[in-house]
C-alpha cells in the first residue's frame, strides 16, 4: 500500500503536534517496511526530520495549503490512502482519507486562537465526515468529536501518544550544575514547559508560587517554551504586582532542546501543567520520564490519562493549586510515590507501539472504501483552505 502523510507540522514553531509528526515518521519507519510513504514537508524545518526507511521518502509541498490538495487530488502518484496528522485532509482526494485530531479547543475556546486558525477549523467537520478514519489521542477527543461534530463514535480510533525515549533521568552532576547554573536556577523550582499562551493558564500558577513563597522564600517557577512577546511582558508585569522578581522568582527561559529539557525536568522539585484544556498533553508525560513528579488539573484528557500517576487539582477552585505544590514540597512520601507511578505510565506505551496501532487504523480505512466513497464533498470550502493555510 503506498500512503502519503501531511507532515507539514515540522515546519511550524516547535511544539506538540510537530512533536507529533516527528515521532510518528520515525517510529513508522521502524515499524513498518513493508507499506511505501510519501511525507509531505513544507519549504522549513527539515532541520527535524527524522530518519526514514529506504520505502519512504520526501516530498516538498509548492505551498502551505492549497497545492497539497490538488496534488492529492490527482491521486499523489497512485496513493492509496492519504492520512492527515494536523486536523487537515484534502477535500477531493481520490484516494481513502486518515485525519488525526488533536483536540477541539479552537472550537471550545475560539478566544484563545489566531483568526487563521479558527477560519481553517471551519473545515474540520467535514473533513472528520469525509475521512474513512478519524484518529483522537484520547477519548475526551472522541467524546468531544461525537458531542460537537456529530461524528459517528464507530469511525473514531482512539490512540493514545507516549513519551520518547530520549527523554531519561539526568544524573550526571556536571550536567545538572551547568544547566543550573547557565540559567541561573535556584535549587528547588516548579517547571512548566510548553507554549507560552493564554490556554495553558500561566496566570494561575503565577499566582500559586505567590502564596507558596509566603512560607518558602527559596521556592520559585521556571518557564520553559516560547510566546508572543506581548503576552509574556503581560506575564512578568502579573509577577512584579504579585512581589515576584522577574529573573530570579519567576524565570523564563527559550524552548530548549531536547537534551536540555531531559535536564530540566531531572533538576525540578516538580512539573506543573495548568492548562485549561487538553485532547493529550505530552509534557507530562515527558517529565515523569525523567522522574519529575506532576501536578496537572483533574478534567479534559489530563484527568483520564495522568489520573493515579499525578497530583490533580480544580481549576475551577485556584487555592486547589498552590496546595496541591504545597503538599509536594512537604511530602517526600507523596513524591515517591507519585515519582515512581509516573515513571511506570511514561514507560507502559513507546511510539513503536503508537505507529503500530495507526496502521491498523489505515487498514480498516482502505478496508471500508466503497463506504467512504459514498461521502459526500463539500467543494466550496476549497476557498476557506485557500485561505487558512496550515495550523
Amino acid at each position: 500500500m503506498k500512503i502519503a502523510i501531511d507532515a507539514r507540522a515540522l515546519a511550524t514553531p516547535f511544539g506538540g503536534i510537530a512533536r507529533y509528526t516527528q515521532e510518528m515518521i520515525g517510529a513508522l519507519s521502524r515499524v513498518d517496511s513493508r507499506n511505501q510513504y510519501v511525507f509531505h514537508i513544507a519549504h522549513g524545518g527539515h532541520d527535524r526530520l527524522p530518519a526514514i526507511g529506504p520505502n519512504m521518502r520526501w516530498e516538498i509541498s509548492r505551498s502551505r495549503a492549497r497545492s497539497l490538495g490538488w496534488d492529492l487530488g490527482r491521486g499523489v502518484g497512485g496513493a492509496q490512502l492519504f492520512h492527515g496528522l494536523n486536523y487537515s485532509t484534502p477535500l477531493l482526494a481520490r484516494a481513502p482519507t486518515v485525519v488525526t485530531v488533536h483536540d477541539l479547543t479552537v472550537k471550545l475556546f475560539p478566544e484563545m486562537h489566531p483568526f487563521s486558525r479558527r477560519l481553517r477549523h471551519r473545515l474540520l467537520p467535514h473533513l472528520c465526515r469525509r475521512a474513512a478514519r478519524v484518529i483522537a489521542d484520547s477519548d475526551c477527543t472522541k467524546r468531544d468529536l461525537v458531542r460537537h461534530y456529530g461524528i459517528s463514535k464507530d469511525k473514531i480510533d482512539v490512540v493514545y501518544l507516549a513519551a520518547s525515549r530520549r527523554f531519561q533521568r539526568v544524573s550526571c552532576p556536571k550536567v545538572l550544575a551547568a544547566t543550573r547554573a547557565r540559567h541561573g536556577l535556584p535549587n528547588r523550582f516548579a517547571l512548566y514547559l510548553g507554549a507560552v499562551e493564554p490556554r495553558k493558564q500561566l496566570p494561575l500558577l503565577i499566582r500559586a508560587i505567590r502564596r507558596i513563597r509566603r512560607e518558602n522564600q527559596e521556592f520559585a517557577l521556571v518557564v520553559a517554551g516560547t510566546g508572543e512577546g506581548s503576552y509574556v511582558r503581560t506575564l512578568e508585569q502579573l509577577a512584579v504586582s504579585e512581589g515576584l522578581r522577574v529573573g530570579r522568582d519567576l524565570i523564563f527561559i527559550d524552548a530548549p532542546g531536547d537534551a536540555e529539557v531531559s535536564v530540566l525536568y531531572s533538576l525540578c522539585a516538580m512539573f506543573v501543567y495548568p492548562s485549561r484544556y487538553e485532547g493529550f498533553g505530552l509534557p507530562p508525560l515527558e517529565a515523569m520520564a525523567c522522574g519529575a513528579p506532576v501536578v496537572v488539573p483533574g478534567h479534559s484528557s489530563l484527568g483520564e490519562i495522568y489520573a493515579g500517576a499525578s497530583l490533580q487539582f480544580d481549576l475551577a477552585r485556584e487555592e486547589t493549586l498552590a496546595a496541591a505544590i504545597q503538599r509536594l514540597l512537604v511530602s517526600k512520601d507523596l513524591r515517591g510515590r507519585l515519582i515512581t507511578k509516573g515513571r511506570r505510565l511514561a514507560v507502559s506505551r513507546s511510539w513503536d507501539d503508537v505507529a503500530s496501532e495507526t496502521i491498523e487504523v489505515y487498514r480498516r480505512a482502505v478496508a471500508q472504501q466503497p463506504e467512504w466513497r459514498s461521502a459526500p464533498v463539500d467543494a466550496s470550502l476549497g476557498a476557506i483552505e485557500d485561505a487558512a493555510g496550515t495550523r
